[in-house]
């Protein structure tokens, strides 16, 4: 099974950007100079006590009601990792966190659409919370 955890900041982070590095994540560089500034949950394999991969998420500063959420999926978790457990645990740990509103910008978006979000303006895709994806 799956699972995410909430490690300590800063080792979650230094990881996330390790691990970013060492996959060549396409968009590493962006993240890099305000990763400080994320809300990083480790996924593991609870069964293999091996990591799966990332989310993370930034309150974005015009409206801290709006966050940007992030994934990085290790190759052998591609299939695997998008689930209604993983989905629906980080969308309400957001939410208590304070986040109205998740918007993905980038790859992602499909995934987000997925679980019921929808296009705006801007090419983003958005979801509003409280959601369960059923």
């Amino acid at each position: 099974m799956l699972r995410p955890v909430i490690d300590e900041q800063p080792e979650a982070r230094e990881s996330l950007d390790e691990i970013m590095e060492e996959t060549q994540y396409p968009h590493r560089h962006a993240h890099r100079e305000i990763l400080d500034n994320a809300f990083v949950l480790s996924v593991v394999d609870t069964e293999k006590d091996i990591l799966a991969g990332y989310c993370w998420f930034y309150r974005l500063e015009e409206n801290t009601e709006r966050y940007s959420l992030h994934l990085l999926i290790l190759p052998n978790y591609r299939k695997r990792f998008f689930s209604r457990t993983i989905v629906n645990s980080v969308l309400n740990l957001m939410w208590i966190l304070g986040c109205n509103t998740v918007v993905v910008e980038n790859t992602n978006r499909e995934l987000l659409l997925r679980v019921g979000g929808y296009m705006n303006e801007e090419d983003e895709a958005f979801l509003h919370l409280p959601h369960e994806w059923r």
